[in-house]
Parts: structure tokens; C-alpha cells; sequence
């Protein structure tokens, strides 16, 4: 009788030990196995210009008259630069707005010239720390009660 105890033991370890050993391999089998990440990229830096300029977007409301102002007063004044040297330039009032594209290019001076396509208009900025000062067509500050509010900050 004790050896018949023993013997079934021993048959129900070995039994329960296989049944183990069994779901061991099929559950590993199962294991969700982490996926390899993609290695993260870092975009590449802003490339600074002369001056430390960076392209960026500068906005503000600059002093308008005649024809530039539209109906509705001064407009609101965004100019995107980008690195690839193109800008656009968007003037909106509450009513309407004007996009024009074109290029740029600053010299050793900070002095930033923006041109349209077509080459009817060119535009003079002078880039300050965070912010572009728009000049007068012989690339001089503005003089009188407005010449401080010619200048666009920058936005980004």
C-alpha cells in the first residue's frame, strides 16, 4: 500500500512537473517580444544669418498711409522668413488681406531687403535682437511721431 501511495506521488509529480514544463514552453513562446524603437531624430538646428538672425515670423501693426492702409487703418502685418531665403508677407484688416511673396538677403549690416517677385517693390527691415525695424526707401529710420512703431516682434 505504501508503495502504491509513493508510486502515485511520483506519477502525479512527474505528471503535474510535465504539465508545467508544457505550459512553460507554450506561454514563452506567447511573450510579446518589445518592439525595436526607431532611433528618434533631432531636427536640424536654425541656421543663423548675419547678425544672429534666424528665420521666423515677425508681426506687428505698422504705421500705413494712402493706398497701403485700405479702408479699414493700419492692418495687422505678419512676414514669414524662411531659411531657403523666400518671405512672404501677409497685411489683414478685419475685412481683408493681401499676401505677397518674394526673397530676402541681410547683409554684415543687419540690414534685411525683401523683394517681390517681380522686382516693383523692395522693402528695407533692420533686424534688432527678436525684432525687424521696417526702414524708408533710402534705408533710413523713420523720422516723426511714428518712428517707433515700425517694427515688427518676433512671433515664433
Amino acid at each position: 500500500m505504501f508503495e502504491m501511495i509513493c508510486l502515485k506521488n511520483i506519477l502525479c509529480y512527474t505528471l503535474l512537473g510535465g504539465i508545467l514544463a508544457f505550459a512553460a514552453c507554450k506561454t514563452s513562446k506567447r511573450v510579446v517580444h518589445p518592439h525595436q524603437l526607431p532611433e528618434p531624430t533631432v531636427p536640424p538646428a536654425p541656421q543663423v544669418f548675419a547678425c544672429g538672425f534666424k528665420a521666423a515670423v515677425f508681426e506687428g501693426k505698422l504705421p500705413c498711409f494712402g493706398n497701403d492702409c485700405g479702408e479699414h487703418g493700419a492692418p495687422m502685418t505678419t512676414i514669414q522668413f524662411y531659411e531657403n531665403k523666400t518671405v512672404v508677407k501677409v497685411q489683414r484688416s478685419s475685412t481683408t488681406q493681401m499676401t505677397v511673396a518674394g526673397t530676402w538677403t541681410i547683409d554684415d549690416q543687419c540690414l534685411i531687403t525683401v523683394s517681390n517677385p517681380n522686382g516693383i517693390k523692395t522693402e528695407y527691415y533692420r533686424y534688432q535682437s527678436n525684432s525687424v525695424r521696417k526702414l524708408s526707401d533710402a534705408k533710413t529710420v523713420y523720422n516723426g511721431a511714428f518712428k517707433d512703431q515700425y517694427i515688427l516682434h518676433y512671433k515664433n
